[in-house]
């Protein structure tokens, strides 16, 4: 879904649509100068908060 994003792109997708385990698949997803956001962050457990902020070439902005 979000491998498109390529250098310098930006995508936000809401926590509360996906389990942890597809938004860790979308954060390793994104590429090197890419970022994403994710909303509603407050929903998802403290071990996966960490790992979606340590993952990825890109960066992964949790809200």
């Amino acid at each position: 879904m979000l491998g498109i994003l390529g250098s310098g792109g930006s995508a936000e997708i809401d926590a509360g649509h996906y389990s942890e385990l597809d938004l860790m698949g979308f954060a390793n997803s994104v590429k090197e100068g890419a970022t994403l956001r994710i909303v509603n962050s407050v929903r998802l457990s403290a071990l996966a908060r960490t790992g979606l902020a340590s993952t990825g070439k890109g960066r992964v902005m949790l809200a």
